[in-house]
C-alpha cells in the first residue's frame, strides 16, 4: 500500500490543488455509479481513500 501511495504522489506531484481534488470526487462518483457488489467499484473507492491522503497535504502546503 505504501508504494501505491508513492507512486500516487509521484503521478500527482506539481498538479494544482483542484485538478487533484477533482480527480478524487470523480472516482467517487463513478464508484457511486457502479453496483455494490463490483470489484471496480471498491477499487475506485480505494484510489479515492488515497488520493484524499494527498489532498489533505496539498491544503497543508
Amino acid at each position: 500500500m505504501r508504494a501505491t501511495l508513492r507512486d500516487l504522489e509521484k503521478i500527482m506531484d506539481g498538479e494544482p490543488h483542484n485538478k487533484v481534488l477533482a480527480t478524487d470526487l470523480l472516482l467517487g462518483q463513478r464508484a457511486r455509479a457502479l453496483q455494490q457488489h463490483d470489484p471496480e467499484r471498491w477499487q475506485l473507492y480505494a484510489a479515492t481513500t488515497l488520493l484524499s491522503g494527498v489532498v489533505v497535504r496539498g491544503a497543508r502546503g
